[in-house]
């Protein structure tokens, strides 16, 4: 037993911290009143214990490290505990933090991570297609969702989509390969192609109706022989905006002034 210096209670040794400097081994404060005196003296010289601590972080990043690792080890479920707490109770500051870092660090951050793409290519790649493997669902229904609110609002987006997917289809009807992108073989860029197909709107016509009018082809790209043909006939400049009930109509039939 032994009496306390701080509280004067006689306690058990059990109760004190061990002390090489003292001759019963354990130190003068019993645990609570020691966590009292250290709490105190924290306060008192607390931006000198700071300034000591930031310091040895900076000179010592690796040993830092570490001991924070072994630490999270000894009690991980304390660590758990104490990060959701903090994390609940600052989460304005802790997104305002992590957007103004994004912002200071952007070309840091985008090196950073193309250099550990780099490094772990096969095992993103793995992980990537066990994630779809697994939500093949839910990814699929989130991208029928995405695609169709994307089309709706984005009459450029919904146009081409349309067309390569057509020209993926008149390649593949002839057994054919396609080699480049789509716009390259329209001659034009798709901003381009959208001013176009503007300009020779009838009256009516606006993008906020695309679908009650299509993107038709004068000469019909069913009137092709060959691949050669086709990507002539892909043109942009053999494109005109029709009324979707005349387009129906024309079908594949051939322009009236083309007709021999």
């Amino acid at each position: 037993m032994k009496k306390c210096s701080c509280c004067q209670e006689i306690k058990p040794f059990s109760d004190y911290t061990k002390s090489k400097s003292n001759k019963d081994g354990h130190g003068i404060y019993c645990k609570p009143c020691r966590k009292v005196k250290k709490r105190e003296e924290y306060e008192i010289n607390r931006e000198r214990y700071l300034a000591n601590a930031k310091k040895y972080r900076i000179e010592n990043p690796e040993k830092v490290s570490e001991a924070k690792k072994q630490s999270y080890l000894k009690k991980p479920e304390y660590y758990k505990q104490m990060h959701r707490i903090y994390s609940e109770n600052n989460a304005e500051a802790i997104l305002e933090r992590g957007r103004l870092y994004r912002e200071e660090n952007r070309a840091q951050i985008r090196a950073r991570d193309n250099a550990y793409k780099a490094r772990n290519r096969e095992k993103l790649r793995k992980k990537q297609i066990e994630y779809q493997r697994k939500n093949n669902l839910k990814i699929n229904a989130y991208r029928s969702r995405y695609m169709r609110q994307r089309r709706s609002i984005d009459k450029l987006f919904a146009i081409k989509q349309n067309m390569r997917a057509r020209f993926r289809f008149e390649l593949a009807k002839r057994g054919e390969e396609q080699l480049i992108k789509a716009n390259q073989y329209l001659g034009c860029s798709w901003i381009f192609l959208r001013d176009y197909l503007a300009e020779k709107f009838t009256d009516g016509m606006s993008w906020e109706n695309y679908g009650d009018w299509h993107v038709d082809h004068v000469i019909p790209l069913a009137s092709a022989k060959s691949k050669e043909e086709l990507i002539r006939l892909w043109h942009y400049s053999n494109l005109q905006p029709l009324w979707a009930s005349d387009n129906i109509s024309k079908g594949a039939k051939m322009p009236d002034q083309l007709v021999a």
